[in-house]
């Protein structure tokens, strides 16, 4: 892939993060200026389509954020959400309304939020595809959309077909978690010995061991975690600004951090349960006198929302639960929520 395209992806990925509590408005000129700079739509062309109104009978109407164009044909639409805030069915519904409006009838679309995501929409099926993307530094798919979504390279059947064969890879490689087992295991390495040796003395051997399959909690592929600034210098006040790297992505202050290890976690070890996150996540690492770090959603009162203790915006389990996570967090207990993290296996440093 070639470097400018990954030195593009990049500079989405540090402004995420320098961007990730900033409202709406200045992510839509933020995206703007990134189709016009980066992706080589031109606004003197009007070929970067801001705020268009689609109208619905004669009253109603709806505005979708970004619509991209080119020699007077849309291409594909963009919705746009603060960086802080997941994914939700709702965000999902809204952009792939617009993709139906009869005024459009898109078939690919772009929904920005926390994470990015590809959405394939066919509209003889009303099916849809979707590919996640992290704005992770140097993620090969991150690099793939700046290739694929630059003006003159856009393709619908190419970007369908990347959005597919990537969304399906990632679909399998979860159904072949879900079989690793140590049932799994123990057949195949009898099915290898038995080529050579007996039956009865395979199952024999066999015996004498166990096998535990689980996956591995170590975020870094080869790398030992280690926290770079395990003992971060904060002020007595609390009110700094430090920021924070996890595993080489920039995630910003201490509160947008701590989401989003925690997410990460979630992300790498599907059909976690909420007790089991718990237990990695600990109370202890929560400030004193303010509960948990994590707590299912139902628990949390209106007054805790947004600024008091907890994101309004859950993290959902494999099995529907929704979790919340605490906004609570200062000099004297981030760096305990760091020292649980590097155990989990990730690499937090700070530029304090």
């Amino acid at each position: 892939m070639g470097g400018s395209y990954i030195e593009d992806w990049n500079l989405l990925v540090a402004q995420h993060s320098q961007f990730y509590n900033q409202p709406e408005y200045k992510i839509q000129a933020l995206w703007e200026n990134y189709f016009s700079e980066i992706f080589g739509f031109k606004k003197i062309l009007n070929e970067i389509d801001s705020q268009r109104k689609l109208h619905i009978g004669s009253t109603d109407r709806e505005i979708p954020d970004i619509i991209l164009n080119k020699d007077g044909r849309d291409l594909f639409i963009v919705e746009l959400k603060q960086y802080s805030l997941s994914k939700n069915d709702d965000f999902e519904k809204q952009l792939l309304n617009y993709m139906s409006h009869t005024d459009l009838r898109l078939s690919i679309g772009i929904l920005v939020c926390e994470k990015l995501y590809l959405y394939f929409y066919n509209h003889s099926d009303n099916k849809n595809d979707c590919l996640e993307i992290p704005f992770e530094k140097d993620n090969e798919l991150g690099i793939k959309l700046m290739e694929l979504f630059s003006k003159n390279n856009f393709d619908v059947e190419n970007t369908r077909d990347f959005i597919q064969s990537e969304s399906k890879n990632k679909n399998d490689v979860v159904k072949v978690k879900k079989e690793i087992s140590e049932e799994l295991v123990k057949n195949l390495l009898t099915e290898h010995f038995i080529k050579t040796y007996d039956k009865d003395v395979v199952e024999s051997a066999l015996k004498g061991f166990s096998f535990i399959c689980s996956e591995r909690k170590n975020m870094n592929t080869g790398a030992s975690a280690v926290v770079q600034n395990p003992s971060v210098p904060f002020t007595s006040s609390g009110k700094n600004k430090a920021q924070f790297t996890v595993n080489g992505v920039p995630t910003g202050g201490k509160c947008p951090t701590v989401r989003y290890v925690i997410e990460s976690y979630v992300k790498n070890n599907p059909g976690i349960t909420f007790e089991q996150l718990q237990e990695a996540f600990p109370d202890e690492a929560a400030r004193p006198g303010f509960g948990k770090v994590v707590r299912r959603l139902e628990d949390v009162k209106d007054n805790e929302w947004g600024g008091h203790r907890f994101y309004k915006h859950p993290i959902i389990l494999s099995d529907d639960q929704q979790v919340a996570v605490s906004t609570q967090w200062e000099p004297q207990n981030i760096n305990n929520f760091i020292r649980s993290a590097t155990v989990l296996g990730f690499d937090i440093s700070s530029d304090l």
